[in-house]
This record gives C-alpha cells, structure tokens and sequence, in this order.
C-alpha cells in the first residue's frame, strides 16, 4: 500500500498536468475558431469593399462620359453661336446697304416728282396734242411710254 500510496500524488499530479494541458488547448482551439471566424469576416468585409469599389469606379467612368458628351456639345454650341453672331453681323451689313439704297431712290424719285410737277403746268395732254403730225405723236407717246413704265420700275423697286 505504499506504493499505491506514494504513486496517488503522482498520478493526481499526472492528471492535473493533463487536465490544464486539455484546458490550454481547449482555450487554443476557442482561439484558434476565433481567429478563423475573424479571418472570415475580414475576407467578407474585403470582398465587399472590393465590390463597392468596382461599383465607385463603373459611376465614376459614367460621369467622366457624360462630362466628355456635355464638354463636346458645349463645344457645338460656341461654335454655332459664333457662326450665328457672325450671321447677325453680316445681315447688318446687307440692312444697312438696303438703307442707302432705299435712300438713294427715295431721292431720285423726288427728284422724278419734281420733274412731273414742273410739266404739270402744260400737262401731258399739252405736249401730246402740241404735235404736228401723227409720226410725231406716235413718238411722243413711245417716250411718254418708256419714261412711265422707268417711273414704274423705280416705285416697283422702292416699295420692295
């Protein structure tokens, strides 16, 4: 019995090296499944980011398009401005023109009214029948003819 006796302490001793062996690894083992399952979560978490950064950068790419697209036709529309205000110069240019023409006949046209008002006084029936012969009233009225239908062609031209 002595030998059971001093062999119980070495075996209580055994058992309790054993059993905080089994508790050290048993708490490496909960570690260890807490390192996994925090490894897990990190893989997620990095997966996830990846995605949201795909999904920054495919908007990031469609706002740089439509930024080129909006540049560009900002671009067509300076550049029918410009034509449109050179368009607006040019057809000035033509108003004013028409402006001195217009001018230009008025005058002349007063000028034409004068003229009719100072042989106003013998009239055109005067000088018709003022003719000698009918060769002569046949060519007073053919000048009669021309310088009406001039006449005419001046207040035709005037009213366009």
């Amino acid at each position: 019995m002595a030998r059971t006796r001093s062999s119980f302490p070495k075996i209580v001793l055994g058992l309790l090296v054993v059993l905080t062996a089994l508790q050290a690894s048993g708490a490496e083992l909960e570690s260890a499944d807490h390192i996994a399952q925090k490894l897990r979560e990190t893989r997620k978490n990095v997966v996830n980011a990846e995605a949201q950064k795909r999904k920054i950068l495919g908007s990031l790419y469609l706002i740089n398009q439509r930024m080129k697209k909006i540049s560009a036709r900002k671009s067509e529309l300076t550049n029918e401005l410009l034509q449109a205000q050179e368009d607006v110069k040019n057809i000035a240019k033509v108003i004013a023109a028409l402006e001195v023409q217009i001018e230009k006949q008025r005058l002349h046209l007063k000028r034409r009214l004068r003229a009719l008002y100072k042989l106003s006084g013998i009239g055109y029936v005067g000088v018709l029948f003022s003719r000698q012969s009918a060769l002569e009233l046949d060519e007073t009225l053919r000048f009669l003819k021309i310088v009406t239908d001039n006449d005419y062609q001046l207040i035709q031209s005037y009213r366009n």
